[in-house]
């Protein structure tokens, strides 16, 4: 329930950022389109900074292939 709430609100931040960025500038994305989003990266990061897990490999193998493997898509 934590990383849901978590990330909504990164999620909100996030999607109000590249509007603001877009309504700048518009740039023509060049190669392929991203597997995750820009908010699901974000939410990664904070809890594995949160997290007692050493290597930024071991949370992965640990949390997000293991316990949160739902929560993410590909």
């Amino acid at each position: 329930m934590l990383m849901t709430t978590i990330f909504y609100h990164v999620d909100n931040f996030c999607n109000d950022l590249e509007k603001s960025a877009l309504s700048e500038t518009t740039q023509k994305q060049v190669g392929r389109k991203p597997f995750m989003r820009r908010s699901e990266i974000v939410t990664i990061c904070l809890f594995f900074h949160h997290s007692k897990v050493r290597t930024c490999k071991d949370y992965y193998k640990i949390y997000i292939k293991g316990i949160y493997k739902s929560a993410f898509g590909k």
